[in-house]
């Protein structure tokens, strides 16, 4: 189960985020950053969407990482399930016929581990992603600009806390 806040930031709000949260947290592991590209499925009627899931196929290095995840109730903790593909093409051994692709995905992703709250003798470990980049569905396209924070390991209310403490300090949604 996978436990996490999104945060929308304003263009150009990004590094800002990556100050603040040396103020409230520790970083364990500093700032790596990647590039991800992916694609995301689903059938003409939105048989996915309608059922509370999603299906993507993400670049991965010289590799391809299909991803399957569910939303649970209240949408901070899901499903999520992985597994190693050929190409961009979904491979769901004939249990979701007429799959397409629904839309695009560009990240360049700055992910850094923290513990919060950095006083506390036992603080949870929480994966800090800044993703900027943009979303296209055909002709059209939007751009991304995002905070996301999921537990790697301790308090569910300390991802919470720190998505808050983020959300004071800076014009974040």
């Amino acid at each position: 189960m996978e436990i996490e806040v999104k945060l929308l930031a304003r263009p150009g709000e990004l590094s800002n985020v990556m100050r603040a949260v040396a103020d409230v947290a520790s970083v364990v592991r500093e700032p790596a950053v990647k590039r991800l590209e992916s694609r995301y499925y689903d059938t003409p009627c939105r048989k996915l969407l309608k059922s509370r899931m999603s299906l993507r196929v993400r670049r991965v290095g010289d590799g391809f990482v299909q991803t399957v995840k569910t939303e649970a109730d209240g949408g901070f903790a899901r499903g999520e399930w992985e597994k190693p593909v050929a190409s961009f093409a979904p491979e769901m051994d004939g249990a979701c016929d007429g799959l397409a692709e629904v839309f695009v995905t560009e990240i360049e992703r700055n992910k850094m581990i923290v513990c919060f709250p950095a006083w506390r003798s036992d603080p949870s470990r929480i994966e800090l992603a800044l993703d900027a980049g943009t979303i296209r569905a055909g002709e059209r396209e939007l751009p991304v600009n995002e905070v996301e924070l999921e537990l790697i390991e301790g308090s569910t209310a300390d991802v919470f806390d720190l998505g808050a403490r983020l959300a004071e300090m800076l014009p974040l949604q």
